[in-house]
């Protein structure tokens, strides 16, 4: 079943799914939620339910996340499910599971109806609102040398298309402060600027950028924000529609730890009616963010399983769980910056970053070292083309422990004295 077939067959195109049904929905969703987040774990007992492979030190998470076991669980057995049951219950019984998932997401991430749609990830989401939104000739866009390089070529594409222009910006490695970083974005907006392109986190050194404070200041000028949120959904703790900005793409499989092919896209309601379609669907209304989700087949476990994410993820409150993921960057981090060779691209602060960091070694390329920490010491980490030189991105994640940084320290102190 594709996906407007899909949503006909749910009444969402027909209109059935009101907000006022919509809101009632929620309050139910809301009980389920409080009753999953109840008893919340210590670090320790949260990180019983991960099992990975130990034969090897994985700090390379930031390709994607890890499903906890119960989750894991969950997936099997509804793959199971459309795996056996087929068409009979993909077109009579997932329809009802995938409102009941939409309803879930919209009450755990305070989203009003009519404003988010499932996407198989941040990426394809921004695509659609890079590519939907209405630009011309002449207009143009800010970016960063920090955006993510995939998003940075769509706008390169739309740049030979549209005849926009691209304005960049170079955000230091270690800001000074959010209003130097504010400034920045500020002084790049002219009368022709229709659209500033944030990163939240990005995936090159983990910088967080301070998007609340980059939006109110933009808010006077009238231009719009697309903020990539990939990396920081359930990574940093923060409400999606505090951040101020107009449309926001998130990962639901990065940090939140649901199956590979899960994202989600948001659009502010009073922007919907201006967004073209990426996909081609000429039936649905205007005003409707339904019209922006024609992607074909459904991945109905990937779907299914996003509530039991949600319920695992209820089981440790977000700014314990932050506090340890920046207490693992800054493990490493503390332990090599007196290092001749390493230079550290990432601010410690927990205001600056959390989970991921990045280095470069003088002495070294940067792809040697990545090779040198794999065959000498069995530490995966990857190699990232930043602008001005490639870098190591380290990720930890949350199933990491103090050892494994402690364990690149020590390979960094090895390749420093080698």
């Amino acid at each position: 079943m594709d996906r407007r077939e899909l949503l006909k067959t749910m009444g969402i195109l027909s209109g059935s799914l009101l907000i006022s049904d919509y809101v009632a929905a929620q309050e139910n969703a809301t009980s389920t939620l409080m009753e999953n987040g109840k008893d919340q774990l210590s670090i320790q007992e949260f990180q019983k339910y991960y099992q990975t492979d130990r034969s090897f030190t994985n700090l390379e998470n930031g390709f994607f996340g890890v499903m906890s076991e119960p989750v894991l669980h969950k997936f099997i057995e509804n793959t199971r499910t459309v795996n056996s049951r087929l068409s009979g219950f993909a077109r009579l019984e997932f329809p009802k599971l995938y409102r009941d998932a939409l309803i879930l997401t919209g009450t755990y991430l305070k989203l009003p109806s009519n404003s988010f749609i499932f996407t198989r990830n941040a990426t394809e989401a921004l695509n659609v609102a890079i590519q939907g939104y209405p630009l011309a000739a002449g207009d143009e866009v800010v970016l960063s040398q920090f955006d993510y390089d995939s998003m940075v070529e769509t706008w390169e594409m739309l740049q030979k298309t549209k005849k926009i222009k691209l304005v960049y910006l170079e955000i230091p490695a270690h800001p000074e402060s959010a209003a130097q970083i504010v400034e920045l974005y500020k002084n790049a907006v002219t009368s022709r600027t229709k659209i500033v392109h944030l990163t939240h986190i990005n995936h090159f050194t983990g910088l967080i950028l301070p998007i609340k404070e980059i939006t109110d200041a933009l808010k006077p000028s009238g231009v719009k924000t697309i903020l990539d949120a990939a990396h920081s959904f359930a990574h940093i703790d923060y409400s999606i529609t505090e951040l101020g900005a107009d449309i926001v793409a998130i990962n639901l499989h990065k940090w939140f730890g649901s199956p590979v092919g899960t994202g989600l896209l948001y659009v502010k309601p009073e922007l919907i009616s201006a967004m073209n379609p990426l996909f081609g669907d000429v039936k649905q209304k205007e005003n409707s963010i339904y019209k922006l989700a024609h992607f074909g087949t459904t991945p109905f476990a990937n779907i299914m399983t996003i509530g039991a994410a949600m319920a695992f993820q209820q089981q440790i409150a977000p700014a314990v769980k932050q506090n340890y993921l920046h207490g693992l960057k800054k493990t490493w981090i503390d332990g090599v910056q007196h290092l001749s060779a390493v230079e550290v691209l990432t601010p410690v602060s927990p205001e600056w970053s959390c989970a991921i960091g990045a280095f470069r070694m003088r002495n070294m390329d940067a792809k040697k070292v990545v090779d040198q920490l794999w065959t000498a010491h069995k530490i995966l980490g990857v190699v990232r083309n930043l602008k001005g030189g490639d870098c190591i991105r380290i990720t930890p994640q949350i199933y990491n422990t103090t050892a494994d940084s402690e364990r690149l320290v020590k390979a960094l102190t090895v390749l420093n004295n080698s």
